[in-house]
């Protein structure tokens, strides 16, 4: 940890469930974060635009943060910086696979309860990053279908998200909840025409 005019930086932890070795072959192993660790590894130089018309949607929304992102001990991190400007902290570049579970780790507390979006967005702004984690908070605290049917939480859990999504109904396994039980529900689809699976 080290100190200068005030801010305090940080490298967080990595999430409880993983470990160093984990952490970095996933990304690797990620479709868009992978490009963008692979470029970073062969130069902190931001890659022209022109270079970057065949990478994944995600990974040009990471481009665009080229000055926030660094490899630090082999993890690809994102610089967070809290508004107030009195610190600094290295959150790990999430997998996508892995998105889901960090944000349940952060929604649901040791009780049962579950958090609403913007208290979910405070505990994981300092821990987690991948582009649009926002929204995609939002979107699954809405999706949530215990905290719909009153058993997670009561129903304030939040307003809906703050964007325009489409909805239709689908056949979704809930391996989380039902151990594989498939059930028909109306879910908004997220921008890559994926459901939240909650």
């Amino acid at each position: 940890k080290s100190e200068s005019s005030g801010s305090v930086e940080k490298v967080e932890a990595i999430s409880d469930s993983w470990t160093h070795t984990c952490t970095q072959d996933a990304q690797k192993k990620d479709e868009a974060v992978s490009v963008v660790y692979q470029a970073l590894e062969t130069s902190s130089v931001q890659p022209p635009i022109k270079d970057i018309y065949g990478w994944p949607p995600l990974a040009r929304t990471l481009w665009n943060y080229w000055h926030r992102l660094k490899i630090r001990s082999g993890i690809l991190r994102y610089r967070w910086e809290a508004e107030d400007g009195t610190g600094t902290s290295w959150p790990a570049v999430v997998p996508e696979k892995y998105r889901h579970g960090e944000f349940m780790k952060q929604h649901e507390d040791w009780y049962g309860r579950h958090r609403t979006a913007e208290e979910t967005c405070e505990l994981m702004e300092r821990k987690v990053y991948w582009p649009h984690w926002q929204r995609d908070v939002e979107v699954w605290t809405y999706a949530c279908k215990q905290c719909r049917h009153g058993s997670g939480r009561p129903p304030d859990h939040g307003k809906p998200p703050r964007l325009k999504v489409r909805v239709k109904t689908v056949a979704v396994q809930t391996p989380h909840v039902w151990q594989g039980e498939e059930s028909s529900e109306e879910y908004p689809l997220l921008e890559n025409g994926r459901v939240p699976t909650m």
